[in-house]
């Protein structure tokens, strides 16, 4: 459908805003090693409550959790974009979107100010 090149622009705050977030757990990451076991753990289960499989939103106890959780937004909206050709809920897609930039500048930041200490600590 032409639905599906709206799909494919609107997924790009998603992408920053997974972007952001990697960036961020990466540099983590290098400092305390625990944080990609940390993520693993947490990963592994959100895939269950983030609309990935199924639309959980249906059911009641997680309806309340989908409307907090931004890889439930991404995934709920775009496959609303893909289908019917409009979101389904626009206003937290925006703030998402923009708490994505948000994450981006920070991470992009801690990038900046880690990379010289985390190369001359490696070395």
């Amino acid at each position: 459908p032409a639905y599906a090149l709206f799909a494919i622009a609107a997924s790009i705050p998603a992408f920053v805003f997974f972007f952001s977030i990697g960036l961020a757990f990466s540099i983590l990451n290098l400092i305390y090693s625990d944080v990609s076991r940390l993520l693993q753990m947490f990963l592994a289960y959100m895939i269950f409550v983030s609309n990935v499989i199924i639309p959980v939103d249906r059911v009641q106890i997680f309806a309340e959790i989908a409307k907090y959780n931004p890889f439930a937004i991404y995934i709920t909206n775009l496959r609303n974009i893909f289908v019917y050709g409009a979101f389904k809920t626009l206003d937290s897609y925006l703030i998402v979107s923009v708490v994505g930039v948000i994450i981006l500048v920070l991470s992009a930041r801690l990038f900046y100010v880690m990379e010289w200490r985390i190369r001359g600590h490696a070395l």
